[in-house]
């Protein structure tokens, strides 16, 4: 590994798991939406995306305003139209694209709004439920 490189383990709790999907629900944001929850992943994707950028471009060292891309992959099996069954032997990932001003992302932006952008990215996310029963 670089030694420009660092490996770390951080563990959630279960509690603030919970703690950060609710200060992520789209209850908590000024902007409009009709997207009523964000899944745990969302909520924890949008504070690793957040965090990354906070230590990689201190907000007082951005010149102009340069952009992040954030990619995660997703099990598309759960999106498919029609459903595949789930014991398809098959590659169902499927890869979503958010993006970013990095002044927005560090500035203003509560974490609520960029787990919004995270659902705006996938389509099919925005209003499905979960087809094995669970919401994130």
């Amino acid at each position: 590994m670089s030694p420009d490189h660092h490996g770390q383990v951080f563990y959630f709790s279960p509690e603030s798991l919970e703690a950060l999907k609710a200060e992520a629900s789209p209850n908590n944001t000024s902007k409009i939406s009709d997207q009523s929850w964000v899944s745990t992943n969302d909520a924890l994707s949008t504070l690793l995306w957040r965090t990354v950028m906070a230590v990689q471009n201190p907000f007082e060292t951005l010149e102009e305003d340069p952009v992040s891309a954030f990619n995660i992959t997703i099990d598309g099996q759960l999106w498919t139209d029609p459903p595949v069954h789930l014991d398809t032997l098959c590659c169902n990932l499927e890869y979503i694209a958010v993006s970013a001003h990095i002044r927005q992302i560090l500035g203003s932006a509560e974490l609520a709004v960029l787990a919004l952008l995270m659902l705006k990215a996938h389509p099919c996310r925005q209003a499905v439920h979960w087809r094995r029963g669970s919401s994130g």
